[in-house]
């Protein structure tokens, strides 16, 4: 993470009742949805996460230059990204972003 990126969520309540099931679930899905954000301006990495207290809720976190790079990405592929991942989850999960302010590294 960097002071200024933005990090963009997607989640909530999957369909899945594992984590080996959500990951089962996502290497079905993960290098198409890959391939259509890989190429977007300012875009940095991708990452899905499973809670681990709180079996079947996980997010999908997308990691942006700038503000503006996320917004172009969701003028322009997200919805394709979007169509790829909505259906491991129970209902639309939710999506906030949020921008690095602060940080400490060792």
């Amino acid at each position: 993470m960097s002071l200024g990126n933005v990090y963009a969520l997607a989640g909530g309540t999957t369909k899945a009742t594992t984590r080996e099931e959500w990951e089962r679930a996502l290497a079905q899905v993960w290098d198409r949805a890959s391939r259509a954000i890989s190429g977007a301006r300012g875009f940095r990495s991708m990452r899905a996460m499973w809670n681990t207290e709180n079996n079947r809720q996980a997010i999908i976190m997308g990691e942006w230059e700038t503000l503006a790079d996320r917004l172009n990405y969701e003028a322009t592929v997200a919805s394709e990204v979007r169509s790829t991942f909505n259906p491991l989850f129970v209902e639309m999960p939710l999506r906030p972003k949020y921008v690095v302010v602060r940080e400490t590294l060792k």
